[in-house]
Order: structure tokens, then C-alpha cells, then sequence
């Protein structure tokens, strides 16, 4: 809800970092854990919610935690590693296997 109060603000930080090269900006993007991070960034997108859901259920009823410092590094952590599972097993076999599918039908029509 509060977020794209920060979209302005760190957009015009990565344009302003990687223009002037201040403090290593373009090195900052060049960061493989990074470019990975924004690789994902549609997928975090879909996933959140659902691993905000759930996790808030198992925080509250199961394990009892208030804190909510580890609350949000634990659902981060989660949303990434989810990320990352749906990104292996199911996007990209799914992107193969229509690549594949489609490559087969063009050769058909040539």
C-alpha cells in the first residue's frame, strides 16, 4: 500500500547511478545476485501475496512470533526461495516446452 511512494525515488537513484557511475553504480547493476533478483521481479510479484497469506497464518496460529522484523526478513527470504522453485520447475520447462512446440510448427509450415 505504501509502496509507490518509493518507486520515484529509487528509480531515479538507479538512473542517477548508473549515468554518473557514483560510487559504483554501474558496477552495483553489473551484481550477478542482482540481475538474477530482477530476473525474478514478475515472478516475486505473483508469489508475495500468496507467501504473505500463508506465512502470516503460520507466524500468528502455529508459531506464535510477534516480532515484526523477523516476520518480514522470514516472508522475504520465503518469496525469494518460492520465487526461485517456481522459476526452476514450472517457468522455464513451461517456456521450453512452448519454444519447442512452436519452432515444430514452423518447420511444419515451411
Amino acid at each position: 500500500m505504501i509502496a509507490p511512494v518509493f518507486w520515484l525515488p529509487v528509480a531515479l537513484l538507479i538512473v542517477t547511478a548508473s549515468l554518473l557511475e557514483l560510487n559504483g553504480g554501474q558496477k552495483l547493476l553489473q551484481n550477478k545476485l542482482l540481475q538474477r533478483l530482477g530476473e525474478l521481479s514478475f515472478i516475486v510479484f505473483m508469489v508475495h501475496q500468496i507467501v504473505l497469506r500463508y506465512t502470516s497464518v503460520a507466524f500468528r496460529k502455529i508459531i506464535h512470533i510477534e516480532n515484526d522484523i523477523i516476520y518480514i526478513v522470514f516472508t522475504l527470504a520465503m518469496t525469494i526461495v518460492v520465487s526461485i522453485v517456481v522459476d526452476k520447475y514450472i517457468l522455464k520447462p513451461i517456456t521450453q516446452w512452448l519454444t519447442k512446440r512452436n519452432q515444430q510448427s514452423m518447420i511444419a509450415r515451411s
